[in-house]
């Protein structure tokens, strides 16, 4: 994935075939209502500040998408306030007045499927394995990603009740965070892939 700030409010993002293959998508996947597509556009807009610090929180988004022939596809992103008048033919794209609201199907359905969570350092994480410990989920990883180290707990099967104790108890450590696995697999370290709890338990446990 490759990105281009054409100007101060708007981006060029150019996905090659490759990167669609690792995140398994196929070209008929490609339409705004995908769940698929929406969490690698999290993806593109997360890689977009990274790599260029182009912020859309509190923005609202015009997004255009064309093939590229032997390639893949070019993703052109603009933000602008509420109100602003954009120049140029937009039909050919769609808006996304609401960024929450895009995302919001894709987020609750994450929220049952994956929790992800940065912390300051190893450490950090202890005081949550408390609370971690009590519940059984079906893969564990931990990532280090820049100065972040990133827990994912995966396949939550829990009603909303435990799900909200286990999400608050988190929040007070950490930080909520919506990198996706894809993500956290290409740009982040792996620390402890599989069984992160089981090893962070005997991490505390020996006292390093």
């Amino acid at each position: 994935m490759r990105v281009e700030r054409i100007h101060d409010n708007k981006i060029s993002v150019f996905l090659s075939m490759v990167d669609l293959k690792e995140r398994n998508i196929k070209m008929s996947d490609l339409s705004p209502e995908n769940s698929v597509i929406q969490e690698l556009f999290l993806d593109i807009l997360e890689e977009a500040y990274i790599q260029q610090g182009f912020e859309v929180e509190g923005y609202q988004l015009f997004v255009e998408a064309k093939p590229l022939p032997n390639y893949g596809f070019h993703i052109s992103i603009t933000k602008f306030e509420d109100g602003e008048e954009l120049e140029g033919d937009y039909s050919s794209g769609y808006f996304i007045n609401e960024i929450g609201d895009f995302y919001s199907h894709s987020i609750d359905h994450e929220m049952k499927s994956e929790l992800v969570y940065s912390f300051t350092s190893i450490d950090s994480i202890q005081p949550c394995m408390k609370v971690l410990n009590k519940y059984s989920f079906a893969e564990t990883n931990l990532f280090q990603l820049e100065d972040k180290y990133v827990l994912s707990l995966w396949d939550l099967d829990f009603d909303q009740d435990i799900l909200s104790i286990v999400h608050a108890y988190l929040l007070e450590h950490g930080e909520k965070e919506y990198f996706s696995i894809a993500y956290l697999k290409e740009h982040g370290k792996p620390i402890i892939e599989n069984n992160a709890l089981e090893n962070l338990n005997k991490y505390y446990k020996a006292g390093y």
